[in-house]
């Protein structure tokens, strides 16, 4: 599936900038302690959710050459890593959080798809 560039305008470089500092902001906020995390008003699961589909998204937005359902599975697999990684911290893994974190990743996916089809995205310009 071809990725095309939101109407908004972005260039490539702003969604690739966005989508590394959102994967370097989940990856910090996943490993610090609990309690140094900051409080929303969002559950634990809907946070791991929102992460993952908006890492999917933006990468998907950021580097359209790789078809976005290999973002999707990069993303899913991220998330049972960096839950796997909590056993380094004095965090504790949770299946839960990974089982949000992959569908996160899925909707994240769909996004993509429903943009590009609805049509909100254009064909890229080099």
């Amino acid at each position: 599936m071809e990725i095309k560039m939101p109407q908004s305008g972005l260039s490539v470089r702003t969604w690739q900038v966005a989508a590394i500092l959102c994967w370097v902001s989940v990856t910090v906020l996943s490993l610090l302690p609990g309690e140094d995390l900051p409080a929303t008003s969002l559950s634990d699961k809907q946070e791991h959710f929102i992460a993952y589909a908006s890492i999917t998204l933006l990468y998907s937005l950021g580097w359209r050459n790789i078809a976005p359902w290999r973002w999707a599975i990069a993303a899913a697999c991220y998330g049972v890593l960096i839950e796997l990684a909590q056993n380094l911290t004095t965090r504790t893994p949770d299946v839960l959080d990974a089982v949000a974190n992959s569908l996160g990743a899925g909707i994240g996916l769909l996004l993509v798809v429903l943009l590009n089809w609805i049509g909100l995205l254009k064909p890229e310009r080099n």
